[in-house]
């Protein structure tokens, strides 16, 4: 029994961080195309309690951005696995470009490149460089804001278990809504759709999220998010429900 139980937690720990690469802003999965701006920086620390259908799982991560040019960002992104089996994921660097600016519309693309820093061995990644790249659309006419992401990710396995277990390519489609309440509170939704890693599976996991950040200057933002899995229950890659808290500075 205790060993089944090891099993179905390496699994999923491994399964999420297939997820395909989102990364925005802590608690959306949906990015936006806004830059840091040039020497403008950005630090990013969160933590979610993933529940799943049978486990549960603590996940953080670290997240450095600054503006390289107006309309380029570069990050680096450190993803963290704190319950059983613990231990750094794989690490990823990227690059924001907004290649269209016509108010209130902005189109990026963002890059990645996704390196083997976890154990593989563990679940906690690939064991292999991958990448990701996503097309990011954003309308802003406060206090609405609206933004939709396509994104690719490519993974490449080093166990041959993985290899035939695995997707290596994962689509995901998202879209996020944005309330300014007032100056300080701005209220998000976000929902999407991503493909299954599982290669026996046929059906796709979904998820919608409700969240909360709050900015008591332009220095600072606490914010605060709760995720449900929905459209495939028997989909193991599929959460039941995932709660976040986060902080990001900005220098």
């Amino acid at each position: 029994m205790m060993i089944r139980k090891t099993s179905i937690v390496l699994l999923l720990c491994f399964i999420s961080c297939l997820a395909p690469i989102a990364q925005a802003g802590h608690p959306m999965v949906t990015d936006d195309a806004c830059t840091q701006d040039t020497g403008n920086q950005q630090l990013e620390l969160n933590t979610d309690g993933i529940q799943w259908p049978d486990s549960y799982t603590r996940v953080g991560s670290l997240t450095y951005t600054i503006g390289f040019q107006p309309n380029l960002d570069i990050f680096v992104n450190a993803p963290i696995t704190f319950s059983s089996p613990a231990g750094v994921d794989d690490t990823s660097i990227g690059s924001k470009w907004r290649f269209y600016e016509v108010n209130p519309v902005k189109i990026a693309l963002k890059s990645q490149i996704i390196l083997p820093s976890g154990e593989e061995d563990k679940g906690l990644g690939t064991g292999a460089t991958s990448f990701a790249v996503t097309l990011i659309g954003s309308y802003d006419a406060g206090p609405w804001s609206f933004q939709g992401n396509l994104g690719l990710t490519y993974n490449r396995y080093a166990l041959e278990s993985d290899q035939n277990a695995y997707n290596s390519l994962l689509w995901l489609v998202t879209a996020a809504a944005g309330y300014c309440l007032t100056e300080q509170v701005k209220l998000v939704a976000d929902t999407g759709l991503s493909r299954n890693p599982d290669k026996l599976s046929t059906d796709n996991p979904a998820y919608v999220l409700a969240g909360a950040v709050y900015s008591p200057n332009n220095r600072l933002d606490l914010d605060a998010g709760i995720k449900f899995g929905m459209g495939c229950a028997s989909c193991a890659a599929q959460i039941n429900r995932q709660v976040g808290i986060g902080l990001t500075t900005h220098f």
